[in-house]
């Protein structure tokens, strides 16, 4: 049986979904936890939501930097760091991909492989138990250009799980789009 890129991204997508539910304990908003009031836990959860959003927000400049510089390393490097080292990255085709230094060879590309606009809008944050992993999922809209074709614009629906290095900052730990 032939499987389409499309339906292996969902079905794989769909196992990610299931696998970070099943992480956070399907908490979609927990807050400190010595919170007493609904309203503490509130702004916890609106604490995460919005720096997840500002990492989603850095990340999606960071693509768009890279692609404008033709893929250099520095901005690559940059790129890369938004995910840990043991990130495993799950692309619409082809196999997963497996730690910092595989993802920073993914995103060296050819530099007429251009990302001209990248955007993620989050639909939804869990949080797990240790408060040191979340997930979101949402909708990423990108513009691509290939050579000299016209710009083509991709709807795609994203879920990542974000892990709090020992630096403080939020990055990818599992990543998929489709």
């Amino acid at each position: 049986m032939e499987v389409s890129g499309r339906a292996l991204g969902t079905a794989i997508g769909v196992v990610v979904l299931a696998s970070i539910q099943f992480a956070c304990a399907a908490t979609r908003v927990q807050g400190d936890q010595s919170a007493s009031t609904p309203a503490a836990l509130e702004v916890s959860a609106d604490r995460l939501r919005a720096e997840l959003d500002a990492r989603g927000r850095a990340y999606s400049a960071a693509v768009v930097r890279a692609s404008a510089s033709g893929w250099a390393a520095p901005q690559v490097d940059s790129l890369a760091a938004f995910y840990t080292d043991s990130t495993i990255l799950f692309p619409p085709k082809g196999d997963p991909i497996r730690g910092r230094d595989a993802i920073r060879q993914y995103w060296t590309r050819s530099p007429d492989r251009k990302i001209l606009a990248h955007a993620i809008r989050i639909e939804r944050v869990d949080v797990g138990t240790s408060a040191d992993l979340a997930a979101d999922h949402g909708r990423v809209e990108l513009t691509a250009q290939q050579g000299g074709a016209e710009p083509t614009v991709f709807r795609l629906t994203y879920i990542s799980v974000w892990r709090r290095e020992a630096d403080g900052q939020w990055r990818k730990h599992l990543d998929s789009w489709w």
